[in-house]
């Protein structure tokens, strides 16, 4: 009453009120209130009837779906197992890079020792064509079984340079016959650890016996 709280009168006990206008607000757990302005008379008697209406329910948070059942091994229904296993990188690129790295180095030596043969052929020309005196005549005295003082360097830089030939042929096959098989392991076909899916390829480098030296081919 006159938004103060008189509780739960008794059924039909009157509440008194001065005289003038009453604010009457009517509350119950569970319902809407009911509110009303009453002018009191002196001397008189207002009687009112409140009907409270239920409020409406609050708002539920819908729950979410239940999660659709898992087949088991039993049940009849197609079951997929899916693995998800990270690539190892690692276990592929050390037999590549190697791979790749001797066949550079094969390369580099097999260019070796293709300049060193090219002098080898120099220091042979100038060996065989050097002049001197020869019983006192002037001629190529450097094929003679006791060589001259100007013939022995140029016998010794010869021989240098084609024994630094032959160590960087040798070499390069050496390094070519690595790097083939690094090659070969590392191919798809051959169970390698090489990328699914990649055409495999090999770098060969093998004894050319009628050019004096070694043929390499790169295949795919």
């Amino acid at each position: 009453m006159n938004n103060k709280l008189v509780g739960m009168p008794s059924p039909g006990a009157p509440i008194r009120l001065d005289k003038g206008l009453a604010d009457v607000e009517v509350r119950s757990p569970g319902f809407a209130s009911a509110r009303e302005t009453i002018t009191i008379v002196g001397g008189k008697r207002e009687q009112r009837t409140f009907v409270l209406v239920p409020e409406s329910p609050s708002p539920v948070a819908s729950a979410p779906p239940p999660a659709a059942p898992v087949p088991g091994p039993d049940s009849g229904a197609p079951m997929i197992a899916a693995t998800s296993t990270p690539p190892s990188t690692s276990n592929w690129n050390a037999p590549r890079i190697a791979a790749w790295a001797t066949a550079g180095a094969a390369v580099g030596a097999l260019a070796f020792g293709t300049v060193e043969a090219f002098s080898a052929s120099s220091k042979r020309d100038a060996f065989n064509n050097h002049t001197g005196l020869v019983n006192g005549v002037p001629g190529q005295d450097c094929g003679t079984a006791n060589l001259s003082p100007g013939c022995k360097p140029l016998k010794d830089a010869y021989d240098k340079a084609f024994t630094l030939s032959i160590v960087g042929f040798a070499t390069a096959g050496a390094l070519a016959v690595a790097s083939s098989v690094l090659f070969v392991l590392i191919a798809p076909d051959h169970g390698g650890t090489g990328e699914p899916g990649t055409a495999s390829h090999a770098f060969v480098c093998a004894p050319d016996l009628g050019a004096h030296g070694l043929g390499c081919s790169l295949r795919f």
